[in-house]
């Protein structure tokens, strides 16, 4: 970008202590394939690394590339300090340990010049898994078991989301009027030093969807996330195929746990049914993969676990009670049971 070029896209990404995985994401946006200008904001989060070092580094060889310091630590925060300090019309926004598909820009970029006149929009793209540090995964590990890993994926078509998903903050973005108008991200919320607590990203959907905007998934923008080590352990994977079974039954519109439902009782009648059998499924196919390690056997857990929770969440929609009651610690005991029986 030339010095007296305005950007038509910023992307901030903020940054503490992570000097060894900026150069791969500052790489990946360096190599944009666009013709659109654009601006790489660097917030520098109070790091204690050598992380201002190397942006100034990547910052003499591509202008393009600007150091921000924000010594208030906190993920909104730097969010927040990135907002107030980039020159382009639209925001986009990053994390450290992501690598971009070299058409990112360009798909936020081709979307919001078809929509100039709607600044009530939040858009994010696809958060795909990579192993860490580059690694295979591991031979337990099979491809459809990859969506259990940390991601968001909602499928090969543009659309609109709905109530339960959510645009994640390694790859959102957004015009700069939304910001004018609705504000920052939430600085009670967000990771804040070595807390890990989050949803600042969440929040900004809710508060969009709220306000009369929407939240529009880009299935072209897409980022390459770096999996922690704690995420590809069996224990994890498996409980997170849980979560993704409940969650299920609250994005197919089938009610949740707080509100009526308009399905069938015979529905919940089978998956109350079906809630002890997954369980026990869950368990015995986990004790035994502590035993053998045969990659068979952990898919057997992961998708016991995964019809566990979509059980859960049917059984419990539009009801209350008692029956509710005995269904939940009936969950609680047997979770708890089946997480024990799976190695960490």
């Amino acid at each position: 970008m030339s010095q007296d070029a305005q950007p038509e896209l910023s992307v901030v990404v903020a940054t503490r202590n992570r000097a060894d995985l900026l150069p791969s994401c500052l790489g990946s946006l360096t190599a944009q394939t666009t013709a659109a200008q654009l601006e790489i904001l660097v917030v520098d989060n109070g790091s204690e690394d050598d992380t201002s070092t190397v942006v100034r580094d990547w910052a003499r060889r591509d202008p393009r590339i600007r150091l921000v310091l924000e010594p208030a630590v906190g993920l909104s925060q730097a969010k927040n300090t990135g907002i107030r300090n980039v020159l382009g019309s639209i925001l986009a926004f990053t994390d450290d340990d992501v690598i971009l598909d070299p058409g990112w820009v360009e798909a936020y970029v081709a979307f919001f010049r078809d929509r100039p006149h709607e600044p009530l929009v939040l858009a994010g793209g696809p958060v795909l898994p990579i192993a860490p540090d580059f690694s295979r995964w591991p031979s337990w590990l099979s491809d459809a078991a990859q969506v259990d890993l940390p991601r968001i994926y909602h499928g090969s078509e543009e659309r609109r989301l709905g109530r339960f998903d959510y645009l994640w903050g390694a790859n959102m973005a957004a015009r700069r009027e939304l910001f004018d108008e609705l504000g920052g991200f939430d600085e009670t919320l967000g990771r804040s030093g070595d807390l890990r607590g989050s949803f600042e990203d969440v929040e900004l959907n809710e508060r969009v969807a709220a306000s009369g905007g929407e939240c529009r998934y880009l299935p072209g923008a897409i980022v390459h996330h770096r999996v922690g080590s704690d995420s590809v352990r069996p224990r994890a994977v498996v409980n997170q195929a849980f979560n993704r079974g409940a969650n299920d039954v609250l994005r197919a519109g089938r009610g949740s746990y707080f509100e009526p439902s308009t399905r069938v009782p015979a529905t919940r009648v089978t998956a109350a049914v079906g809630l002890p059998l997954g369980l026990v499924a869950w368990t015995g196919s986990a004790v035994a993969f502590r035993i053998g390690r045969r990659p068979l056997l952990f898919e057997v857990a992961r998708r016991s676990a995964w019809a566990s929770g979509w059980c859960l969440a049917t059984s419990l929609a539009g009801s209350s009670g008692r029956g509710a009651d005995f269904l939940r610690r009936i969950a609680f005991l047997g979770r708890a049971l089946a997480l024990r029986g799976t190695p960490r």
